[in-house]
């Protein structure tokens, strides 16, 4: 963390049984969670690891956000 403390790189493919026993641990997580009451109205992307002030560059990496 003291090299990378804001995660800039993906260190994922280092550590395949970490990752597989968190996607694990999540799965398990979403299957408790109960259905949503009801649906979303928009999902808008949301960009990751920038502020709102930042514009969209290509390439750059967002999710989804339901609201």
């Amino acid at each position: 963390m003291h090299a990378d403390s804001v995660e800039q790189k993906n260190i994922a493919a280092q550590y395949p049984d970490k990752v597989a026993k968190l996607e694990a641990l999540l799965a398990e997580h979403n299957a408790d969670q109960i259905d949503p009451m009801w649906p979303s109205v928009v999902e808008v992307p949301v960009l990751i690891d920038k502020t709102g002030g930042v514009t969209y560059e290509e390439g750059d990496e967002f999710s989804y956000w339901p609201n």
